[in-house]
């Protein structure tokens, strides 16, 4: 758990056994909230073991588990906030389970860390150390994620997702993984989507879920 307080202050707090809590001590949990060190930031993203910071700058910092690269390129555990490199224009990011995704302002989706279920959304199920384009993707608004699934919202106010499947949490009629974007089906109007762990819901204009 982590919160952005009012002059940019990030504090986290629970399970730090992988560093998830940011503050350069590699502990088994807080049990009360600890300042990230250095850091300020205008948003904060706590996914299933790692965690991200959107700057000011609009650059991002990451801290926690990195067994896929997941925050850098060296696979052991970052304990403090490290930079990813290449990847700027960050207005919207989703921390899933050993992968991250980040929206940019051009429309684009970049993703980096664990790839087994095609969650990275270039096609491939390779894992990567370094930010790779979601094919296909250049009006992305934002971007979510669950377990090992990816959605972004589009400015056609639909909605693609990609990666694991199993549940029919890509929503296009399917059980199938998909490596690159998938529309859901029948969706518009979306002004708000949110995955969870093996499924996503979407807010509409007209106020319907």
């Amino acid at each position: 758990m982590c919160a952005l307080g009012e002059t940019g202050a990030v504090w986290c707090w629970g399970a730090s056994d992988e560093g998830e809590v940011g503050d350069g001590v590699e502990a088994l949990y807080r049990d009360r909230p600890s300042r990230v060190p250095g850091l300020v930031a205008t948003a904060v993203y706590a996914g299933y073991d790692n965690t991200c910071a959107r700057l000011a700058d609009e650059t991002l910092s990451c801290w926690g588990r990195n067994s896929h690269g997941e925050v850098r390129s060296f696979l052991n555990p970052v304990l403090a906030p490290a930079p990813v490199p290449g990847v700027g224009g960050v207005v919207s990011v989703a921390v899933g389970s050993q992968f991250v995704c980040a929206a940019l302002r051009d429309g684009t989706v970049r993703c980096w860390g664990y790839n087994g279920q095609g969650q990275l959304g270039n096609g491939t199920t390779t894992n990567s150390v370094a930010p790779v384009t979601v094919t296909g993707l250049t009006t992305a608004l934002d971007v979510t994620g669950g377990y090992y699934t990816s959605c972004a919202r589009l400015a056609s106010t639909g909605v693609q997702c990609w990666g694991y499947n199993g549940y029919g949490q890509l929503g296009d009629g399917t059980t199938s993984n998909r490596t690159t974007p998938v529309s859901v089906s029948g969706l518009t109007g979306v002004v708000e989507v949110d995955a969870g762990i093996y499924h996503a819901c979407a807010v509409r204009s007209d106020g319907s879920a």
